[in-house]
């Protein structure tokens, strides 16, 4: 877990080495990361644009490198204080180009939760006897050609009393993106996103790092194998002890997944690739199942959209006879002018709308009992509620849909929509697949049974 660190010691700036001041780092994870020293880096050339490092050296010779560096105040007495964006502990680097490794090692909240699955306070033994004996298995899964990613345990135990035996665990787990070659810095956090995002989607519960460290065999001036880099940043949900999530409330466990965990994280990444224009779009609503408010339904609204102009190619049966007669109305404008601004209008014309999207998702997606519970009323008025938002018609004398368990309703209906939609891209195998929507159905079903739209 990142905690609050204190660094005493000399600071200077790259480009000037022979001037340093005494000073303390303060590091805490909620709150902004202050450096006071005892004098002025102003003077000597620190940017302040925030685009200036500072380095420092401890006092038990610790090298320290401060990015992105913005000047805070000054005293009366000369001293300032400083605010870097992200620190690295263990060595000096003139740029964020100069931070490449091979190994990058990472504690996740809730990675411990989804790992153990706590279930009803309760602890679900998924490595058996394998792990009570001291095994330490290893998830494995192969991204690329060159990088590994692997999930690693360590284990504590409790002595406790359960089924005759004395088996209560706790899982402290971790990821490390492992590769032949070395990556940039910027790619390591690249790949960190993705993986939480992954995390966020199976757990429900927003994934952040609680511990990060890089390390590279290559390299043995100031840090080796045994003293890794370390990076601490700031991170306003991170918190001294997280809340611990139970099974129930996530949308998958890894338990459940683990035979096809190297092919599910595989296909995410893919995923990601192919739609990171609006990858938040259709990843983030879902964590809202317990903080409703309209914007969700309309965030995965959008997401619904944006989705099925990627992965679905859907022909209406009157595209041909529509593209005629757009031809026709175009060949009847002389003036050229008014040619190429209805060219650009009605480029899009023949183009199913957004109800014609929700029903070929809901056709092509949603299984039986999906189907039963999302209408194609309900379909029409998830339009009607994203039209009445996007520009309201006053004069329509029925707006019952504009009801907030309606809205909540919608919400929910589509949301269990979305989740077949990226189950299925992710080719998670049919008995997976159908433990997943048959849980959230039932969670669905237990509170539409308290509206009047159920």
């Amino acid at each position: 877990m990142i905690e609050k660190q204190a660094y005493k010691g000399k600071w200077f700036l790259p480009t000037d080495a022979d001037i340093k001041f005494d000073g303390n780092l303060v590091f805490t994870p909620e709150n902004e990361n202050h450096l006071e020293i005892h004098g002025s880096l102003q003077r000597h050339q620190l940017d302040n644009k925030g685009q200036s490092i500072i380095w420092g050296i401890t006092v038990s010779h610790i090298k320290i490198t401060l990015f992105n560096c913005r000047f805070r105040s000054s005293t009366n007495n000369a001293d300032t204080s400083y605010s870097p964006s992200f620190i690295l502990i263990g060595d000096h680097f003139i740029d964020e180009a100069a931070i490449i490794f091979s190994k990058f090692i990472c504690r996740l909240y809730p990675l411990d939760d989804w790992i153990s699955t706590i279930h009803y306070g309760q602890t679900k033994l998924w490595f058996e006897n394998k792990l009570i004996l001291g095994d330490h298995p290893t998830v494995i899964s192969s991204l690329r050609d060159n990088l590994t990613l692997k999930i690693v345990f360590e284990k504590k135990f409790e002595e406790a009393w359960h089924f005759n035996r004395y088996v209560k665990q706790e899982v402290v787990s971790f990821i490390i993106f492992d590769t032949t070659s070395q990556v940039s810095f910027k790619d390591y956090l690249h790949l960190l996103y993705v993986f939480t995002s992954f995390l966020s989607f199976a757990t429900g519960q927003e994934s952040f790092p609680i511990g990060l460290y890089f390390r590279n065999e290559d390299i043995t001036k100031s840090h080796t194998e045994d003293a890794p880099i370390q990076l601490l940043f700031q991170h306003t949900k991170i918190k001294s002890k997280a809340n611990e999530i139970l099974a129930i409330d996530m949308l998958f466990t890894f338990p459940l997944i683990q035979n096809q965990f190297d092919s599910i994280l595989k296909n995410w990444f893919e995923f990601y690739e192919k739609h990171s224009i609006c990858f938040e779009m259709f990843y983030e609503p879902l964590l809202n199942n317990h903080q409703f408010k309209t914007r969700h339904l309309l965030s995965i609204i959008n997401a619904l959209e944006a989705l099925h102009r990627r992965i679905r190619v859907l022909t209406l049966k009157n595209k041909e006879h529509i593209q005629n007669l757009v031809s026709t109305m175009l060949s009847a404008v002389e003036d050229k002018k008014d040619l190429k601004f209805l060219k650009k209008r009605l480029k899009h014309f023949s183009e199913p709308n957004l109800l014609e999207r929700l029903i070929d998702f809901k056709r092509n997606y949603a299984k039986d009992e999906l189907q039963k519970i999302i209408s194609n009323k309900d379909l029409e008025n998830t339009v009607n509620i994203r039209n009445y938002y996007s520009h309201p018609d006053e004069d329509k004398e029925n707006q019952d849909y504009l009801d907030i368990d309606c809205i909540y309703d919608l919400y929910r209906k589509n949301r269990l929509l979305l989740i077949s939609i990226i189950l299925r891209e992710l080719k998670v195998e049919d008995e997976i697949f159908d433990q997943v929507l048959e849980t959230e159905i039932q969670n669905y079903k237990r509170t539409a049974a308290n509206t009047r739209y159920s």
